[in-house]
């Protein structure tokens, strides 16, 4: 637009508004274009001693617009342990600026002057930088410095699989955060007792914090067993000064002698090193009365501290004459303490007694060596001896003649009539009275006998009326058994337990068989046998178990019938005319 002045001869030429407002802006921007970009290094520290942390600060007076500074030129001197990037934009006095800022945590691989060197971004490019790293001083013997390490053993001098504690403590001030390689432990077997156990202490008055390791270790070979210093690295800060430390502890030498065969009492024992050993029992419900066929039940426990459980030898009993002994799967633990490993073996057996009488249980030791005296002991479990009595007829037995007879029904000899009874003196006016008794029983068992007599040849006269209609129809030896052992011709068999018991009585009615030892069959006992493991160990029973004894059982019947019926035809042939 123009406008002409007709007072003067001047013309003045306005421009528009939106280029005044360009013209404005570039302007205000003229300092910052005409501002040339830096970029400078600087450090906390730059003099520190080997291990020291620093931090590398880098600053940029201009925007990096999300472009990424290079590092990888620091890696060759020093280990980059951390980084932080910050941007800033400020307006003062109409003064425009804007910067970044790297914050770099770097720890030093050499000692010597080192150089940080030029780095770059965005075209711009820093100065080197120096950083001089002196030698890490020397811990004296006195002082413990900020930190320190230490191992230590138990016993310098072991014998092989004896158990030996390994310990290991990083003791600091301040705070630590770094890692630790463990110790190896060659030719050895180890458990850990403590896994990084955290306290305090005061050391040369100082309150350290402890991290500390326990290790049980268990040389498996003789000689020199050399357990070297584990490795810790990390960052130590105490007092707002970080320190990276890369700590070695000191080696272990540990002397492993042989076994001393000389002294075992026994060159198939064990070897059990040992601090202490002993061997126990418990009864369950031990009765006051034994019988044939009662079961019992008992628990040996062995235990020991410096051996783990898979040292422990397995306990057992053999069978004896007198009773059968059934074993459970064995039972073992382990607990940890700072004092080492305590163990222990729980054997629960069974025991059926077979036979009246005495029987004894024997003697069980076990031989160890004893790494307190150096000596060959011996954890003894005494004989037990039991008395057994005869098993109680669960139903009388009606072919037993001598049951019935009452001359045989005696008073045990421990039985004394009272003395009242032997000294009271009858009265003359009852006296007549027991022979009157008498005479009407003999009188009695007399018309009984003819009676029993009379009914005998009768019974005897319709049996061989029968046997003239069914010449064919005899006692054939399958009824013998359906009769002998109704339990194996049941409509459904019994349960194990039911089964077992109705065969004890069974068989000892029947064949006056109080123990199974006494069958002939070799497979008829082995399926009992597996029975009773059965019944007393949870031993796995086949399927087809009772109906082999069944099976095995009516072939006995067959052979030979039982005793009361064979008493019966020699009773009938005694009144035969």
């Amino acid at each position: 637009m123009v406008k002409t002045m007709k007072n003067t001869n001047t013309i003045f030429f306005t421009p528009p508004i939106h280029t005044r407002f360009i013209a404005i802006m570039i302007l205000l921007m003229l300092p910052i274009l005409s501002f040339a970009k830096s970029l400078t290094v600087s450090a906390d520290r730059q003099t520190i001693e080997m291990g020291d942390i620093i931090t590398l600060i880098i600053q940029a007076d201009f925007q990096t617009r999300g472009s990424q500074l290079d590092l990888e030129n620091l890696k060759d001197q020093f280990e980059i342990l951390g980084r932080q990037q910050s941007n800033q934009i400020s307006i003062i006095n109409g003064q425009f600026s804007s910067s970044t800022q790297w914050q770099i945590t770097l720890l030093a691989k050499q000692e010597g002057e080192l150089i940080v060197p030029p780095l770059r971004i965005e075209g711009v490019e820093s100065k080197p930088y120096k950083i001089n790293v002196l030698p890490a001083q020397k811990k004296s013997a006195n002082a413990r410095g900020n930190y320190f390490l230490e191992t230590g053993l138990s016993k310098q001098k072991v014998y092989v699989q004896e158990e030996v504690l390994y310990s290991l403590k990083f003791y600091f001030l301040g705070a630590f955060q770094g890692n630790i390689r463990p110790p190896t432990f060659e030719n050895s077997l180890t458990v850990t007792l403590k896994e990084q156990d955290v306290y305090g202490k005061q050391v040369n008055g100082k309150h350290y914090t402890v991290y500390e390791w326990l290790y049980a270790v268990y040389p498996q070979q003789s000689g020199s067993l050399t357990i070297k210093g584990p490795i810790f690295s990390g960052i130590h800060q105490y007092r707002n000064r970080q320190k990276g430390i890369q700590e070695v502890a000191e080696n272990q030498t540990l002397t492993v002698l042989p076994e001393p065969t000389q002294q075992k009492k026994n060159p198939n024992d064990p070897w059990l090193p040992a601090k202490s050993l002993t061997l126990s029992e418990t009864w369950q419900s031990l009765p006051n009365t034994l019988r044939v066929g009662d079961s019992l039940t008992r628990t040996l426990l062995l235990e020991a501290q410096g051996l783990r459980a898979s040292q422990l030898p397995a306990l057992s009993t053999e069978n004896q004459q007198g009773f059968k002994v059934y074993n459970d799967q064995p039972v073992t633990e382990e607990t940890l303490a700072e004092q080492g490993i305590y163990s222990q073996l729980q054997q629960t057996q069974t025991l059926i007694l077979t036979q009246a009488g005495q029987i004894t249980l024997p003697e069980q030791h076990i031989n160890w060596f004893n790494t307190q005296t150096n000596t060959i002991e011996t954890a003894t479990l005494n004989a037990r001896t039991l008395t057994v009595l005869p098993a109680l007829n669960a139903t009388p037995s009606h072919s037993n003649t001598a049951a019935l007879n009452p001359t045989d029904n005696k008073q045990p000899p421990s039985y004394q009539p009272p003395e009242n009874a032997i000294d009271e003196k009858v009265s003359r006016e009852t006296s007549f009275i027991w022979p009157l008794i008498t005479s009407l029983l003999g009188f009695a068992w007399f018309i009984t006998l003819v009676l029993w007599r009379r009914q005998t040849k009768s019974l005897k006269a319709k049996l061989q009326h029968l046997n003239a209609q069914n010449p064919l129809e005899t006692q054939s030896p399958l009824g013998q058994t359906t009769q002998t052992l109704a339990l194996c011709h049941s409509n459904e068999m019994p349960t194990p337990s039911v089964f077992y018991n109705q065969l004890k009585i069974q068989l000892k009615e029947r064949y006056s068989i109080n123990t199974f030892n006494k069958l002939e069959n070799s497979d008829l006992k082995q399926a009992i046998y597996q029975l009773e493991a059965h019944l007393f160990s949870n031993a796995d029973l086949a399927e087809n178990t009772l109906k082999t004894i069944c099976t095995h059982l009516e072939k006995i019947a067959k052979k030979s019938p039982p005793p009361s019926q064979k008493k019966g035809k020699q009773l009938a042939s005694l009144y035969k005319h």
